[in-house]
């Protein structure tokens, strides 16, 4: 056994009492295997990897139990020989690369460092050495990256930065903190299959924390599910997924977006994580749970042990595997209520533009360094209509966001909402136009000020823009937060004291708050587990329907596009390559690189495998015109147009 985790607890002391962040946990790792670890954001999984890799304040928390690793306890080594393991023998990728790369230094000067000190390389040596691993996380242009500083590249792209330095080292155990939450389909399905590589190669164990199930379909041999800092379910992949026994794990796996559910509303999991502060003993999960009994709000659930399932929930007291009722019960006693409240789409003919976009251009830099990011992008969007955005990371798709609101200026070409042209409206229309488009954007972190309070954060839109009483922007901060999921309790607390889960949903809560015509949402729900992810989907569907907002959603979760978009815009290389109805994207994809994006989509079923949408034919395009380095000179002079193939369905190809 790798690593053995034996009775484990985290806690952090703070005014209100001790948070009890992981709560006695007991789980195990093989040599060569792959541990998914599930939950709600606020559930202790990040704590819990951190706890491993020693890198939490001793000042503030405290921690007991036992971390085995190869036979001997982290917690009683010294911190000169816990630095030996970290980082050479345990590796981490951490959730939000923005935050994990150090801003002062270049790209290259990071990686290099990791096999300067743990392999004591020349610094021409681990050059060679990091732009080798810059190149196995398929990153582009690996020269210009490595001497690139971390605010120059992509968010998507600064990920598989982290994930290049983590790998460096060929660690026993990697600790993958949603590595692949930043990353789009394509580059997801690649980084994948490295890990896959390296895990074979080296017979590296890895402890895999996310909220994607079609990752841990097909990454994981065994799940363990987490809730409020306690393992409430653990068994096999296939045992997780053929029969989940937990009513927590039965919600999640049914939360999760599906391939060919257009527009269907998503199960959500009512109510949100309980304040961990001072918990009570009782089944954390009673008040979500529609299978409560009275000892469910008396007592902990113990942990019954019943075919190849630990499960902590009271419904399996005095069931064994012997009784043939066992799998009868846990199929169809414990059932969801699945009543999908579907709405048909309004339809759009009869509905104005509210915004419309000619022949955008932006670019950055000048002379050498000058980039062309949009490249004549022309698109419309109706009243109550959503418009998924879908691409690589580095398309253009969130700078073609920024320009909509208005955040990047000095753009050719025409952006018009309602009528009006964006860079030639007065200061009153300005403002007027500044509280009805709102956006959400990718990275929660860097987008939150970390000297204010979450409540305050949520306010701020409204006592700039909105002339509101105190009661009435209260009332509007309660309706905002109960929404995306928050509690009242968390509206004292600063950005850095929420997970990131958590951090995304403020910065719904404040783009919502002022309640937008226009909604421009970056990524909003690429850091959100899959409970909180359907309840955000709904919200915003319902939104559409009631208020008739207006959406641009960017998303590389192609099924979460599918089920909230009306049309979908693909992009590649600043351009549109790609433009129709969704339901037409998804059964008709004519362009190879959508082609591409479709055949990257992870199944959410161990076993199973990508559905595969490229022909030899297409593939051999793909390759040829958008798997290539730029710098080719065929491919630069490449002449190519937005043509209408069919009605409502434009695809690029060459002139």
């Amino acid at each position: 056994m790798l690593l053995e985790v034996k009775n484990l607890k985290t806690y952090f002391k703070s005014d209100k009492g001790f948070i009890k962040s992981v709560n006695g946990l007991n789980f195990s790792i093989e040599k060569g295997k792959t541990l998914a670890v599930v939950g709600e954001s606020g559930c202790g999984k990040s704590v819990t990897a951190s706890t491993i890799m020693g890198i939490l304040d001793e000042k503030i928390a405290k921690v007991d139990g036992e971390i085995l690793f190869e036979g001997r306890d982290l917690l009683r080594l010294s911190k000169e020989e816990r630095r030996k393991i970290r980082g050479r023998d345990i590796s981490m990728i951490f959730q939000e690369p923005m935050t994990s790369l150090n801003p002062a230094l270049k790209i290259g000067y990071q990686i290099s460092e990791v096999f300067m000190n743990h392999f004591k390389m020349s610094k021409k040596d681990a050059k060679k050495k990091s732009l080798e691993m810059l190149e196995r996380v398929k990153l582009p242009r690996v020269e210009k990256i490595y001497k690139s500083y971390p605010h120059q590249i992509s968010g998507g792209q600064s990920q598989r930065v982290m994930i290049a330095m983590a790998l460096s080292t060929r660690p026993k155990l990697l600790i993958a903190d949603e590595p692949t939450t930043a990353l789009d389909v394509t580059i997801q399905a690649k980084v994948l299959e490295l890990m896959k590589e390296l895990k074979e190669e080296f017979a590296t164990s890895i402890m895999f924390i996310t909220h994607d199930l079609g990752v841990v379909a097909e990454m994981a041999d065994e799940v363990v599910v987490m809730y409020a800092g306690k393992i409430v379910e653990r068994a096999s992949t296939e045992d997780i997924f053929k029969n989940p026994m937990h009513p927590y794990t039965k919600g999640l796996l049914e939360a999760r977006p599906k391939l060919g559910a257009e527009n269907e509303e998503l199960y959500n999991i009512e109510g949100s994580v309980p304040n961990i502060i001072n918990l009570k003993d009782s089944c954390y999960f009673h008040d979500r749970c529609d299978y409560k009994m009275p000892i469910c709000e008396k007592e902990i659930p113990p942990t019954f042990k019943l075919c190849n399932h630990e499960v902590g929930c009271f419904l399996y007291e005095g069931l064994s595997c012997s009784k043939e009722e066992f799998l009868e019960f846990a199929k169809n006693e414990i059932s969801l209520d699945k009543e999908k409240k579907f709405t048909p789409l309004l339809e759009k003919n009869d509905k104005k533009n509210i915004l419309e976009v000619k022949n955008l251009i932006k670019t950055f830099g000048q002379g050498k360094n000058k980039l062309l990011a949009l490249k004549d992008v022309s698109l419309n969007l109706k009243e109550g209509e959503t418009l998924g955005v879908v691409g690589e990371s580095g398309s253009g798709k969130s700078t073609l966001a920024r320009c909509i609101a208005n955040i990047y200026k000095d753009t050719k070409g025409q952006i018009l909402f309602d009528g009006k042209d964006i860079n030639k409206m007065d200061k009153k229309d300005y403002r007027d136009y500044r509280s009805r488009v709102q956006m959400i954007f990718q990275d929660p972190y860097s987008s939150l000020n970390p000297r204010q309070k979450a409540g305050d954060i949520i306010l701020e839109g409204l006592k700039n823009l909105k002339n509101m009483s105190k009661e009435e922007m209260n009332k509007r901060l309660n309706k905002v937060i109960s929404l995306t999921g928050l509690s009242t309790y968390h509206m004292d607390r600063f950005a850095h004291e929420f997970s990131g889960g958590q951090r995304q949903r403020i910065g719904i809560a404040r783009a919502l708050a002022l309640e937008p015509e226009l909604l421009i949402a970056d990524e909003p729900t690429s850091a959100l587990d899959v409970s909180i992810q359907a309840q955000i989907i709904n919200l915003l569907k319902d939104l559409k329907m009631e208020l008739g907002i207006s959406m641009i959603f960017i998303s590389h979760d192609m099924a979460v596009v599918e089920n909230i978009a009306d049309k979908i815009a693909v992009m590649y290389k600043g351009e549109i390559v790609e433009y129709a109805a969704t339901k037409e994207i998804f059964k008709n994809p004519l362009h190879p690189y959508t082609k591409g994006l479709l055949s990257a989509v992870p199944i959410n079923y161990p076993g199973q495998k990508r559905k595969v949408y490229l022909d030899e034919k297409s593939k051999e395009e793909y390759e040829k015109y958008y798997r290539v380095d730029s710098s080719n000179e065929d491919l630069k002079n490449l002449k190519t147009e937005l043509v209408e193939i069919k009605k409502d369905h434009m695809v690029r190809i060459k002139k």
